[in-house]
């Protein structure tokens, strides 16, 4: 058999990233191909060494967390075996899960995976 394009799903959840350089912070998934998840990473820094700026999200999706939360400027692909179970209560606001989705979709397109529907 011959290695086949999957297709990739469009997802809107969040979970732990369990690699030891993220130190568990949560990513927002928005999107699975395969065994591999496409993830925005969540942080409460405004900048970040080496990265630069990041985006900052209208509130906080943690449903006990108040502080000021920003979202990494690119998209990560981690394997499902680095990432923990969905976070139960955590949701993103109308106006951050457009920017997730915007940000997904222009890296799919840039990589070109994207397919229009």
């Amino acid at each position: 058999m011959g290695n086949k394009e999957q297709k990739i799903y469009a997802k809107a959840e969040f979970r732990r990233n369990l690699l030891p350089e993220a130190h568990r912070h949560p990513v927002f998934i928005a999107g699975k191909q395969g065994h591999y998840y496409y993830a925005i990473g969540i942080t409460h820094s405004n900048f970040i060494d080496g990265i630069g700026d990041t985006i900052p999200l209208t509130e906080s999706p943690a449903p006990d967390d108040t502080r000021r939360c920003f979202a990494k400027p690119f998209i990560e692909k981690i394997h499902k075996r680095y990432l923990g179970e969905k976070l139960i209560g955590w949701e993103a606001s109308s106006v951050d899960l457009a920017k997730f989705k915007a940000m997904f979709k222009r890296a799919l397109k840039k990589s070109g995976n994207y397919v229009k529907p």
